[in-house]
């Protein structure tokens, strides 16, 4: 089993307490890699400030998961992408960094490597 892990660190500034843009993005970034979502959950966090609610969004998918949370209040949102099929990490960092506005990002890609295959 081998795999891409995909991590975004970011500043944003659109859709960071928008639950429904969050949930579209999971869903438009997984149609557009080939990968099936089997479930979603998402909530709105309250930080108590003025800046509204954070969005925390996971969609399980076959092949593994895609997150992302946002801190409205810190203006940032980070993105946690893994799948154990091939996909265009490149097409998924310039998707979200258009999507929800990133000024500024910290990427690390983590490549994942188990079994006979590995040895």
């Amino acid at each position: 089993m081998t795999g891409l892990h995909l991590i975004l660190d970011c500043r944003a500034s659109r859709f960071l307490s928008n639950r429904q843009a969050v949930e579209d993005w999971l869903r438009h970034t997984a149609s557009q890699t080939g990968m099936t979502i089997i479930g979603m959950q998402s909530h709105l966090l309250s930080s108590g400030l003025d800046s509204g609610p954070g969005v925390t969004a996971i969609a399980v998918i076959a092949e593994s998961h895609m997150a992302v949370h946002t801190w409205p209040e810190l203006g940032a949102i980070t993105a946690d992408f893994y799948s154990c099929r091939s996909y265009d990490a490149e097409q998924v960092f310039h998707s979200f960094c258009r999507y929800f506005g990133v000024t500024e990002v910290l990427t690390h890609q983590v490549f994942k490597r188990y079994g006979p295959e590995s040895e």
